[in-house]
């Protein structure tokens, strides 16, 4: 038993129902179960076995259909049920007739090409093969449907990720409430004083796989994870919701009591994407160390949905989300919060205290476009956000690259923004009321309330460049305070910049 395992057994709050398992059984543990401890009801031991020896193991092919012919054998070995997780064609089947969705309903058309999709062109290319995001299909991924069924069957349990894998998911994991998920490895190190993170801990990556009878990939606007009410690795969410095909952000039964222990999350560098989403009014939600990477924005590509490339999103409704010792790389957004006022509307349940609650302490970046980003479009916002972020260290970070500025501004980057700030402090900043127009900085908001940043560093080689300025945009109530800045600036590229 490793060290954080054995911390972690120590430690468990989360009550263990022995009376329910799901059949899912850990042969060493009874206070956990791992995505290998499926009881294959249906397949018996020698093909479990087998099985067992691809989750996590092996390449992203590993898809459902290399080990089953039908999809009632995966529900009975997994100990999963359609009315949670529904096949294909039942969820759009159900959106076709549900009429709660004017999106879905289109979608659901798309895939079984009926009305305007009845063409040649999308029975021979597209018939069941797109708009597979949110249901069980035989090309899902092996690694994905073993880590959501044991999200499933813990039953109180703790969820333990093994070490030393890779668990290569093509759609979402949705983790409804009372989720105790643990990535185990080695003891964790701890970086600058500000974030930890386990050596050998297993990163699950969302990937964009090939469809079986289909001629490359699924077309970029209607592969999974670009889903069309969320793109993201990891999403706190409901059952059956995600896969019911019910209307986004709604929910009758708001998630709570979550915890994440050093999870490792790694986009895939695909556009649009998050690394995990908390909406849907969750509460009550911990976070401790973890590393989350290539998250990435769309802002080029107008095929895909927009937005996205948050390493960690908070919106539709988030209360209390206390995260400590995050470490996040290789992202064009870190730390989200939205405040919009239209997903209040859509779900009564949300708790209108604080529409978007969320405490960071401890935090470590490195190339990361904008480390801190807030937005808000309540006319009076006062009282529908809250994001804190303390004691953090950003390397690389803060400078929006160019083809993503001339997308979002609509004008290539002037030259002079190349390098601005050099070296020194800000004691205590306000940002302004008034809107104005910059995307160049560790902090960017939009009309935000209650925004505060403090006690943090950048420090930017000269290969990154400068940045403009320490927060950027307009807000209220929102201020940084006590953070020091070293830029070594790229004077070739800007002889005139102060330093230079």
């Amino acid at each position: 038993m490793t060290f954080l395992l054995e911390l972690f057994v120590a430690l468990m709050v989360f009550p263990v129902f022995a009376q329910q398992t799901g059949g899912w059984v850990n042969p060493t543990a009874s206070g956990h179960i791992t995505p290998d401890d499926f009881p294959a009801y249906t397949s018996g031991s020698t093909k479990k076995a087998r099985i067992q020896e691809y989750i996590g193991h092996k390449n992203y092919y590993n898809r459902l259909r290399y080990f089953y012919t039908n999809l009632n054998d995966v529900y009975s070995d997994f100990n999963i049920s359609p009315t949670d997780i529904m096949d294909c064609d039942s969820r759009h089947q159900q959106a076709l007739q549900s009429k709660q969705s004017t999106w879905m309903m289109t979608n659901a058309r798309n895939y079984f090409c009926l009305g305007e999709f009845n063409t040649a062109y999308c029975h021979q290319n597209q018939y069941k093969k797109v708009f597979l995001n949110y249901c069980l299909d035989p090309d899902d991924t092996l690694d994905w449907l073993a880590l959501q069924a044991a999200i499933l069957n813990a039953y109180g349990r703790t969820v333990y990720i093994p070490p030393y894998r890779t668990f290569n998911i093509n759609q979402v994991l949705v983790i409804p409430s009372n989720t105790r998920i643990v990535w185990g490895g080695s003891a964790p190190a701890k970086f600058a004083g500000r974030s930890w993170v386990i050596p050998d801990a297993s990163f699950i990556k969302l990937i964009q796989p090939k469809l079986s009878g289909f001629n490359g990939p699924e077309p970029i606007n209607n592969f999974r994870g670009i889903g069309f009410s969320h793109g993201t690795v990891v999403w706190t969410a409901s059952f059956p919701f995600a896969y019911s095909g019910k209307i986004a952000f709604y929910t009758e039964k708001p998630v709570s009591n979550i915890e994440l222990l050093y999870p490792h999350i790694d986009a895939g560098n695909l556009l649009g994407e998050n690394g995990i989403s908390f909406a849907q009014g969750v509460e009550d939600v911990r976070v401790y160390g973890g590393h989350i990477i290539n998250s990435k924005i769309n802002a080029i590509d107008p095929s895909i949905a927009g937005a996205g490339g948050k390493a960690i999103q908070c919106e539709a409704g988030c209360r209390k989300i206390y995260i400590q010792g995050i470490n996040v790389s290789n992202s064009h957004i870190g730390i989200n919060s939205n405040a919009i006022e239209h997903h209040a509307s859509l779900n009564k349940n949300i708790n209108s205290n604080v529409l978007s609650d969320i405490v960071v302490e401890g935090v470590l970046m490195n190339n990361v476009d904008i480390p801190f980003n807030a937005f808000n479009d309540y006319v009076d916002p006062r009282g529908t956000q809250r994001m804190s972020v303390d004691n953090f260290l950003l390397y690389d970070s803060g400078r929006m690259p160019d083809s993503v500025y001339q997308e979002r501004i609509g004008v290539p980057r002037p030259i002079y923004k190349y390098s601005y700030l050099h070296q020194g402090k800000v004691q205590l900043q306000y940002l302004p009321q008034t809107p104005r127009s910059s995307n160049n900085g560790i902090y960017y908001s939009q009309n935000a309330w209650n925004v505060i940043i403090s006690n943090g560093k950048l420090i930017n080689s000269s290969g990154y460049g400068g940045i403009e300025e320490i927060i950027s945009g307009y807000g209220r109530a929102s201020k940084a305070v006590n953070i020091d800045y070293q830029v070594k600036l790229n004077c070739g590229l800007n002889p005139t910049a102060p330093g230079c």
